[in-house]
């Protein structure tokens, strides 16, 4: 089980992974932040997911690919250089905010691979490539 109820928690470069998911769960609650850092993605094989609306998920590493979740916030960063985000093929909604930013990196791009419903605001590095269709609602 990961829960986190507030602050940042750093899975940095370690890959958070069940193996039997039937009463496993990632639950991460308003104001707190998973920070996903190297090559790891959202952990996996949970038999359940919470993010609450105002959590954020955030993707500070090197070339990753972004799990298709219902978001509070979702950032995609880098942690050194020019990054590779890779999106999800099937579509997925962030509830609040999408950012995607450097970071301490220098670059990051993603092309969306599927359609992202955002509700809230949405800042992009110039540098981002096609976000593809991307539907925002205020």
């Amino acid at each position: 089980m990961i829960v986190v109820n507030s602050g940042i928690l750093n899975l940095s470069l370690f890959s958070k992974q069940r193996y039997n998911s039937s009463w496993c769960a990632v639950s991460v609650a308003n104001g707190a932040t998973l920070r996903i850092g190297g090559t790891g993605t959202f952990p996996a094989n949970f038999a359940s997911r919470s993010l609450a609306l105002t959590s954020t998920i955030e993707y500070n590493g090197l070339a990753q690919t972004v799990s298709a979740e219902t978001y509070g916030n979702l950032t995609l960063s880098s942690s050194s250089g020019a990054v590779v985000k890779t999106m999800p093929s099937t579509a997925f909604t962030v509830a609040g905010n999408f950012y995607c930013t450097p970071g301490a990196g220098t670059n990051v791009s993603a092309t969306a691979a599927a359609n992202i419903v955002i509700t809230g605001s949405t800042t992009l590095m110039p540098a981002l490539r096609s976000m593809g269709e991307v539907s925002h609602w205020i």
